[in-house]
């Protein structure tokens, strides 16, 4: 399972499953739920996570969207540079 594979229509899967989804380890992936920096629902001892609530907690992470950075390059390409 890959991000933006439009073939996986399943929305809940396994810590190893999501670590694949993310590009993490399953170590890392476990940190994250140690520290709560991660959504994820337990049922009994086993771990799961929502996709869609994956995608919506990658959004809101600090940083650009992609749409930003394009707008950064082709204003740097064209001189008109932000800050300048």
């Amino acid at each position: 399972m890959s991000r933006g594979d439009s073939s996986t229509s399943r929305r809940y899967g396994s810590l190893e499953e999501a670590a694949m989804y993310l590009g993490k380890t399953k170590k890392a992936m476990q940190k994250l739920v140690e520290r709560r920096h991660i959504p994820f629902r337990r049922v009994n001892k086993r771990l799961i996570f929502d996709f869609f609530q994956l995608d919506q907690w990658l959004a809101n992470l600090p940083g650009i969207t992609l749409e930003e950075a394009l707008d950064r390059c082709t204003g740097a390409a064209t001189g008109k540079a932000r800050g300048r």
